[in-house]
């Protein structure tokens, strides 16, 4: 990729060549143009960007190392021009250089960003040692520090099945993680990335088990203008060409007083994933032919093809967004930040290739075979606000923040037409229409077949959609001591309220012989016998009976409201060479599920399992709704009647030492905890075997909990020219 760097009015400045690539995707190739304009009170001169100055510290014999990027905005060090540039951040809630912090921690300031081009999750994570994903694409991915994440199955319905991460994801001070889907934040104007490894559960709580990754804006300057334009074009090898366009501007509206900072960016990736012409017919070895058919496909069995989803490059990808900020400073002392953002990412298709296809037969490279549209929208907002200020010698923050994060999702699902279950949704088995024809010696009422029935199956035609909502509401006090004192000391409480709202629908109920389904009004009373029906409506977002073809749904409410005390204490044994600190954080957390999920099983009509008794038919009531009158028609889990609700609390705790050996030399002993939220077991278990009437599997499980001992060191050597730094953990 070509770089031009343009300045004084997009004079042009410089010329780099270098190339871009992604983690998934081929390489892109193309051209970046930058502009920057400065002004400060009395000055009117415009000043280029400053050359980047960057350095990878590493330790490749650790078994853990940390990488620092250093930027040339950050708090320059003394001696010569080229020397390794100070980082500044604020993992443990005050400012300080990222050398003197006694974590393993990376940084990735706002320079770096610009010098290796990385706008995103998937851009940036490869840099980072010790920081994977795996995932399903944009805004899709599980993050890993150090080994450590929660597993999911899919993404479908992930928000009501999946664990909660033990990474947590923050924008400044607001935390955004959910399961399965990270909060894939475009790095527009963005002052730095940190990245902290090992568990942070004393200052940043709930979820920061295995570590956190903050995104730190830049903020309003009150004595500058600032204007900053960057576009870029680039191209795909086997895709489609990439633009992008992004700007900056800082406005002090009064100087020294009242300023205003607005970001705005649009950034279309092209695709390179070719959806290619393919036609899905039945197959001999398909479970359901396997099992119900006696491996022999079922005449006039119709195969489907993709003919209206062909094409090439299908999945491109658009992050669009705005930031405002407004900062205004009271006096000398208090300040208050208010800051607006919104983000709409949507990703086409699908970020994956297929090697073969749903019967074995290689597929090209970069191709897939998909049946159904696909398409993952991801939109968020976010509103946050700051108060800093004095209390005499007490430094005081307030700080709050309400993300509202949607999503809407849709996903081929045609493949699961081969496997054992579709048939129930797909097939009329051979003798359908099926009906009771009396009982057997031992009670059991006999499935009568029409004869000259050969079966026949419907449509493999299938996909799910995905209707996600996740709002994150906070509020955090924090207290603390003049960072010059011998014992410094920071206290805080902290509010959360975290609700996920999540609605997945399966489409693979092609046969035209069911009654369509719908949240369930009633429960059966556990113990009772002949079982009782009573009513007990569920919580919802949709309570419509679903239309014909939507075999199984979720519609789950599930969160939690927090409260949370933390204190956290330094001494320096050896003023400026020897610290102790120890931490702790006392949390209690109300957790809570609610809703149903529902599937179309016993809503056939004359099916293989619903005909009937003795020798009456039955047919399901239409809809397929469980009430007191049609009693339980289909299954159902109504969560609501299990009251899925409990409180969960309990103290995270960490100490550590820290010993300056030089000024450049330091080292660290910690031991820290970390924790994840707990949830339920919603799922009726059954239990065989040896533990059967010995194991019941608990209704909710406790949150997890991590211990860490870890042994680190940050080192600086000639004359600031090389940084090695490094950990040992358990």
């Amino acid at each position: 990729m070509r770089t031009v760097r343009m300045t004084h009015l997009f004079k042009r400045h410089g010329i780099d060549w270098y190339r871009r690539f992604g983690r998934d995707p081929p390489h892109r190739a193309g051209c970046v143009g930058r502009g920057k304009i400065t002004t400060n009170p009395g000055e009117r001169a415009m000043k280029p960007n400053p050359k980047i100055s960057a350095a990878v510290a590493a330790i490749l014999s650790a078994p853990a190392t940390a990488v620092v990027w250093a930027g040339a905005e950050t708090t320059p060090a003394t001696g010569a021009g080229n020397e390794l540039q100070e980082v500044i951040v604020t993992a443990e809630r005050r400012a300080e250089s990222v050398q003197d912090v006694p974590i393993t921690i990376q940084a990735l300031t706002s320079e770096t960003l610009a010098q290796l081009n990385v706008k995103t999750f998937d851009d940036f994570v490869k840099y980072l040692p010790n920081v994977t994903a795996g995932g399903y694409g944009p805004g899709q991915s599980n993050v890993f520090i150090r080994g450590l994440a929660t597993s999911i199955g899919g993404t479908q319905g992930v928000g009501a099945t999946g664990s909660f991460p033990n990474v947590a994801t923050y924008l400044d001070d607001q935390s955004g993680q959910v399961p399965g889907r990270n909060l894939d934040i475009y790095a527009a104007d963005l002052e730095r990335i940190e990245i902290l490894e090992g568990p942070q559960g004393t200052l940043f709580g709930a979820g920061a088990q295995a570590g956190v990754i903050r995104y730190i804006t830049n903020k309003p300057k009150l004595d500058r203008v600032e204007a900053n334009v960057s576009a870029s074009y680039a191209t795909t090898a086997h895709g489609d060409p990439s633009t992008s366009i992004e700007g900056v501007l800082n406005v002090p509206v009064i100087p020294d007083k009242f300023a205003v900072r607005v970001v705005a960016y649009n950034d279309s990736r092209g695709g390179y994933i070719n959806n290619i012409p393919g036609t899905f017919t039945r197959a001999a070895t398909d479970q359901v032919v396997v099992n119900y058919f006696g491996g022999v496909v079922p005449p006039n069995s119709g195969p489907i093809n993709n003919n209206f989803q062909i094409g090439r490059a299908t999945n491109p990808l658009t992050y669009k967004g705005v930031r405002g900020e407004l900062l205004y400073q009271f006096n000398d002392d208090w300040n208050f930040l208010v800051s607006q953002s919104y983000q709409n990412l949507d990703a086409e298709g699908v970020f994956w290739q297929e090697a073969y296809d749903g019967v074995h037969n290689v597929l090209p490279e970069l191709s897939v075979q998909l049946y159904s549209p696909s398409y993952n929208k991801d939109r968020f907002t976010d509103t946050a606000w700051t108060l800093n200020g004095k209390l005499g010698v007490l430094q005081a923050v307030y700080t709050g923040a309400y993300l509202d994060r949607n999503i809407t999702q849709q996903q081929d699902y045609t493949n699961y037409a081969r496997g054992t279950y579709a048939g129930y949704y797909q097939c009329d088995y051979p003798g359908y229409p099926f009906f009771p024809a009396g009982t057997d010696a031992n009670g059991n009422t006999i499935r009568g077949t029409t004869p000259g029935s050969t079966g026949f199956c419907y449509s493999p035609s299938a996909f799910w959609t995905d209707h996600q909502q996740d709002t994150h509401q906070s509020h955090e006090i924090r207290l603390s001591t003049p960072t010059d004192w011998r014992i410094r000391a920071l206290v805080g409480g902290f509010y959360e309220k975290y609700l996920i709202y999540e609605g997945t629908d399966w489409f693979y109920g092609t046969s035209p012989h069911f009654y369509p389904i719908g949240p369930p009004q009633v429960y059966a009373v556990p113990g009772t016998n002949p079982v009782q029906i009573a009513p007990y409506p569920v919580t919802v977002q949709n309570p419509n009976v679903r239309p014909l073809g939507d075999a199984f749904f979720d519609d789950i409410k599930r969160g939690y409201t927090q409260w949370a005390g933390f204190a956290s204490v330094d001494f320096d044994i050896i003023p400026k060479t020897l610290t102790l600190t120890g931490g702790t954080r006392y949390y209690s957390m109300d957790t809570i599920e609610q809703g149903t999920n529902v599937g179309s099983f016993g809503c056939e009509i004359q099916g293989f399992y619903d005909f009937g008794t003795g020798t009456t038919p039955s047919t399901p009531p239409n809809p397929c709704v469980s009430t007191v009158a049609n009693g339980i028609p289909s299954n159902q889990n109504n969560l609501d009647a299990k009251h899925l609700e409990h409180t969960w609390s309990g103290a995270k705790s960490r100490a550590n030492l820290t010993w300056h050996i030089t000024p450049e030399i330091l080292s660290y002993v910690t031991w820290s905890q970390g924790f994840r939220p707990g949830g339920f077991n919603r799922a009726q278990a059954h239990v065989t075997g040896p533990l059967a009437g010995v194991f019941v599997p608990p209704v909710s499980y406790a949150p997890d909990n991590l211990i860490n001992y870890e042994l680190g060191w940050k080192t600086e050597w000639l004359d600031r020219h090389l940084q090695i730094n490094g950990a040992v953990y358990r």
